[in-house]
């Protein structure tokens, strides 16, 4: 599973429930829309086994932020057995971008 949320300004170890933004219509093959939060494309999912069970080294999907003044950070759950995954992984932090046209975030 794949979800952007907003990164809380404090300094606080919690973590926001926010989602934001939406994926594209055009998804990977295998991949599906997940509603969270009120939001119908606030998450990613995969439909079946990814790569008909050969694994998958790397997708490439298209991701549109709904606010431009708050920090982003993507969020994934991955499987690579039943018995072996990885939740609350984390991507680095997107950093808002308060400078009018320059299009929100910066990475």
């Amino acid at each position: 599973m794949l979800q952007a949320r907003t990164v809380p300004r404090s300094n606080s170890n919690r973590a926001s429930t926010n989602v934001v933004g939406q994926f594209s219509d055009e998804l990977p093959e295998d991949t599906k829309h997940l509603e969270c939060n009120m939001n119908a494309k606030g998450a990613l999912t995969h439909s079946t086994t990814l790569g008909g069970g050969q694994g998958v080294n790397s997708i490439s999907i298209k991701w549109t932020p709904e606010k431009a003044n708050a920090d982003t950070q993507f969020w994934l759950t991955i499987v690579q057995i039943k018995s072996r995954y990885w939740v609350r992984q984390k991507s680095q932090v997107i950093k808002s971008s308060s400078k009018p046209g320059s299009g929100g975030l910066v990475g």
